[in-house]
């Protein structure tokens, strides 16, 4: 998941409460408020084995390679990116 700072958390625990099956990678690049709320999502969530946070990143292509479906907000390099790794996007 890539996105910006308002919606994040809340669908970040829309997928924690309702996927048991998803695994998740949260990346918060370098807003160290959002790594941390994220982690304590993740932890009030008892989801640590489903959900991994990551902040800043330069495995980007890396991670969209082996991902079914990135969740990320508007922007042309990222979306870009994902058609060109050929893989499900959905951009709220």
């Amino acid at each position: 998941m890539v996105f910006g700072k308002s919606k994040t958390y809340s669908l970040l625990q829309t997928l924690a409460q309702n996927f048991d099956n998803l695994q998740v990678v949260a990346i918060s690049g370098r807003n160290e408020k959002m790594k941390r709320s994220f982690e304590y999502l993740v932890e009030k969530e008892h989801k640590e084995d489903s959900i991994k946070v990551l902040d800043y990143t330069t495995k980007i292509p890396e991670l969209m390679s082996i991902s079914d479906l990135v969740i990320t907000k508007p922007g042309g390099l990222t979306t870009t990116e994902s058609l060109a790794s050929r893989f499900t996007y959905y951009c709220y």
